[in-house]
Order: C-alpha cells, then sequence, then structure tokens
C-alpha cells in the first residue's frame, strides 16, 4: 500500500526540524493540533504473496473423479483480438500451468508411476505456440508501419571458403563480421584461382542433375509400361517420390 503524506504531516516536520536546529523544545501540543492525512492509492497496489510448494500441484477442488477439468487450447483468432497486456498476463499463466505439469509429471516418475493426462501438456504447448505466432503477427505488421520491413531474418547470398555461393539466414552476433576469425575462416574472400574450381564443381554437378532427371523419365515410361497408367499420373508418381527423397537426403544432412 503507498502512502500519501498530507501538507499538514509536512509543515509537523518542517517544524520540528527547525526547532531542533535552534535548540528549543518542541511542545506536544502542536502533535494535537494536526492530524496527518494517511491515504491509500488505487494506481499501486500488491498481490497476495503465497510462496508454498503446493501451487506447483493442482488444487483438490479443480479434480473431477480424479481427472483434472482442462479445455481445448487457446486458438489464433481468439488471441487475436486479445490486447498485448493480456496475451502477457495470458503467456504466464500458461507458464505456470505448464510448470505444474512438469512437476506432477517429475512426482510421479519418482513414486513409480505414470501420468495419465498427458495430453494436458500438448494442449498448453499448442497454446503457447498460437500466442507466440499472434505476437510475431503484430510485430510484422508494426515493423512494416515503422520501417516498410517485416523484421525477420534475411536470407542472402554468401561464399563458403571455397568460394562456392549458397543461402544463408542472417543472425545476430556479438562480434562483428570483420572482426570475427571463425567467419572468415569459412568465408574467405574471391579469389581468382577459384574460378576454375567452381566452374568444374558446377559442371559435374549439372551432369548429376542431368543424370538424375533422365533416370526418373525411365522411371516414368516403365510405370506407363507396365501399369497402363497415363502420363500425368505416372509423372505426379514420380514427382512424389523425388519430394521423399530430397526430404529423406536433408533429413540425413
Amino acid at each position: 500500500m503507498a502512502l500519501k503524506v498530507s501538507a499538514s504531516l509536512s509543515r509537523v516536520v518542517q517544524f520540528v526540524a527547525t526547532q531542533v536546529l535552534r535548540g528549543g523544545k518542541t511542545n506536544k501540543s502542536i502533535f494535537t493540533r494536526f492530524k496527518p492525512e494517511i491515504q491509500s492509492s488505487s494506481f499501486f497496489h500488491t498481490t497476495r504473496k503465497n510462496n508454498d510448494l503446493m501451487e506447483f500441484f493442482d488444487a483438490t477442488e479443480d479434480l473431477e473423479d480424479g481427472a483434472v477439468a482442462c479445455g481445448r487450447p487457446w486458438r489464433k483468432d481468439e488471441l487475436r483480438i486479445k490486447s498485448n497486456e493480456d496475451l502477457h498476463k495470458l503467456w504466464y499463466i500458461l507458464l505456470k500451468e505448464r510448470n505444474k505439469i512438469m512437476t506432477l509429471e517429475s512426482e510421479l516418475e519418482r513414486q513409480g508411476l505414470y501420468m495419465t493426462d498427458a495430453w494436458r501438456m500438448d494442449k498448453v504447448e499448442v497454446s503457447m505456440e498460437n500466442l507466440l505466432t499472434v505476437v510475431k503477427e503484430r510485430d510484422i505488421a508494426l515493423n512494416m508501419l515503422e520501417t516498410g520491413l517485416s523484421g525477420e531474418p534475411c536470407e542472402v547470398t554468401a561464399r563458403n571458403a571455397l568460394g562456392m555461393k549458397y543461402r544463408r539466414v542472417e543472425s545476430e552476433h556479438l562480434v562483428p563480421k570483420y572482426m570475427n576469425r571463425k567467419y572468415k575462416l569459412l568465408h574467405s574472400k574471391y579469389e581468382p584461382w577459384m574460378a576454375q574450381w567452381i566452374l568444374k564443381y558446377e559442371e559435374v554437378k549439372r551432369v548429376k542433375q542431368e543424370k538424375r532427371e533422365k533416370y526418373y523419365k525411365h522411371q516414368a515410361k516403365m510405370l506407363q509400361k507396365n501399369y497402363g497408367i497415363s502420363e500425368k499420373e505416372a509423372i505426379r508418381s514420380i514427382n512424389y517420390i523425388r519430394q521423399k527423397s530430397k526430404k529423406m537426403r536433408d533429413f540425413s544432412v
């Protein structure tokens, strides 16, 4: 509770301080003439402190037949109509709920039991992901209005230590590029002698791509011949296989 000191109390303090500095005696009746007013401030408040460890467990009144009453996760459409202050409060509510679930799961694991309602964590995580998505949308909209840019990390073309180009996403670093030794080693300057090796690499890459295209065309013809399907269906099947193989290659890398 904040206190507002009235003008009467301030005059009493000034009078007593003056008398003390002058070496005089203060009259006790002076305090009876001034009645200090102590007012509570409405712009400041404190919440009740509860440091009990049971805050990390579900309350008994929330239990219904041994199961915790839990609703669905928050949708993005519902979060978009909330203010920033409400989203900030909701984030800490979800964070506290996640800590409760993790504490309960750890306690059950310590007792050799398993958690039957683990789907609660999935709902909390979905709600938190949707909340972060909405906040990111607002940040992008604000940056677009102020600077015309989304503020997201840009994808740029850079050269590696051998001078070959590749796409990379920019990220923040404490040390700038011209002072970062690791970055200089991995991204050396382009030199004229790199041209011949880059051309050879591009040639080998092009030949492999042509062989791969011939292989897929041959497979499409074999599908048409063996299964009697049309050319479009065969190409669609081959493209599906190519996407699957590409995902497997990316995952292995």
